[in-house]
């Protein structure tokens, strides 16, 4: 993919979130059952076709979001409904494993960008701890290692997101994957968790150095800029980008038994939800082009990300926010459902405030209805 307090204060943020749009009465399963909904929406055969590298009729690193959201919710749903999508021989995940282009060691490459590749390593790893079936992981591992061997550093520092001769530049979001990915690997191959833990230490330190400021990642990469010769950030705050950051302190502090990560991945999520950067407003998640309708196939799928990093820092760390992330999710779910459905087609929108608008452009459509799903998901499940 191409895209160019304190305690105190985080704890008063989410009880605002937490007042701003009350959870309705619903039965204890109710969060649940919209999840179904939802997901039986982008199993419908007009939106999931195979074979294909990518199953969905979305890019192939948003179908690695659909992969990571049906295996987050298979691990703490075991009904019938779920089993008979993900489970199997034709199931989910043996399909989208068993079609992908790969090289003659088995690692994903069916484009030339890193992230896209990062965001299916970590699917696999997600997909092995439920099925705890081996040949998940190590399609992980050989994309991963795949990855690592081929990456290169931009100019003005972090990797570069792509192969030479495709659009690139320094990616925080591919430097953020990287260290996911290697902790992840870390935890579960012990022969090689020194190795990985070496190489997302390394990762984190430049991009800690370069992009974690006040707290939070400001900014999706280094150019140069206005003629200038020197390199800097532009300061983006992107709602994925703090999604997959907390995800990846989280994987960090997992690997390493060392809490110092819990506590970055705190004030990520505390800032982000504190809704001073404007990615939660009354709240709700916002991505910078919710409001006019303008986020194509990659920025329409953001905020389904950070809902994900929320649900594992809440996983890890429950206490954070002043234990305000259910209801954060919860009432990202609310909204979606209340404001941002199709009622006709139980279709979820982009703007999750609403009003619901669809988009003319399939893949876009999908895109916001999975990354909508993924709230309901993550809503479901704490």
């Amino acid at each position: 993919m191409y895209f160019t307090a304190l305690a105190g204060l985080a704890s008063l943020a989410f009880s605002q979130c937490a007042s701003a749009t009350p959870t309705l009465e619903r039965r204890a399963n109710q969060y649940r059952q919209n999840a179904h909904t939802a997901v039986k929406k982008m199993q419908q055969p007009m939106y999931y076709r195979t074979p294909s590298p990518a199953a969905w009729t979305i890019g192939w690193w948003n179908c690695a979001q659909a992969v990571t959201l049906l295996a987050d919710l298979r691990e703490g749903d075991n009904s019938q409904f779920l089993r008979q999508i993900t489970d199997g021989e034709q199931g989910v995940f043996n399909v989208t494993w068993r079609d992908q282009a790969v090289d003659s060691n088995r690692a994903f490459t069916y484009t030339s960008y890193f992230d896209d590749r990062l965001w299916w390593t970590v699917a696999m790893i997600k997909v092995f701890d439920v099925t705890k079936n081996n040949q998940y992981l190590v399609s992980a591992r050989r994309t991963f290692v795949r990855v690592a061997a081929d990456i290169d550093k931009d100019p003005c520092g972090l990797f570069n997101n792509a192969y030479p001769g495709t659009p690139r530049g320094s990616s925080v979001i591919t430097q953020t994957l990287y260290i996911e990915a290697a902790a992840l690997l870390a935890k579960r191959t012990p022969a090689q968790k020194a190795n990985y833990l070496k190489m997302a230490r390394a990762a984190w330190k430049e991009l800690k150095a370069d992009m974690y400021i006040d707290g939070l990642i400001q900014g999706d990469g280094l150019q140069k800029r206005n003629g200038q010769d020197t390199c800097s950030s532009n300061y983006a705050f992107l709602t994925y980008q703090e999604g997959a950051a907390m995800a990846a302190m989280v994987a960090m502090a997992d690997a390493t038994g060392n809490a110092d990560w819990l506590d970055i991945a705190q004030s990520i999520a505390e800032k982000t939800a504190s809704g001073q950067y404007g990615m939660i407003v009354n709240g709700i998640a916002k991505e910078y082009c919710d409001a006019d309708f303008s986020c194509n196939g990659d920025s329409g799928m953001f905020k389904g990300i950070m809902m994900r990093g929320f649900y594992e820092v809440y996983k890890a760390r429950p206490s954070v926010g002043g234990g305000g992330i259910p209801q954060l999710l919860k009432n990202n779910a609310d909204s979606i459902w209340n404001n941002a459905r199709n009622t006709k087609n139980n279709m979820l929108g982009l703007n999750w405030s609403g009003p619901f608008k669809a988009s003319s452009q399939i893949d876009y459509r999908l895109t916001y209805h999975i990354s909508a799903t993924m709230a309901l998901v993550y809503a479901s499940l704490v």
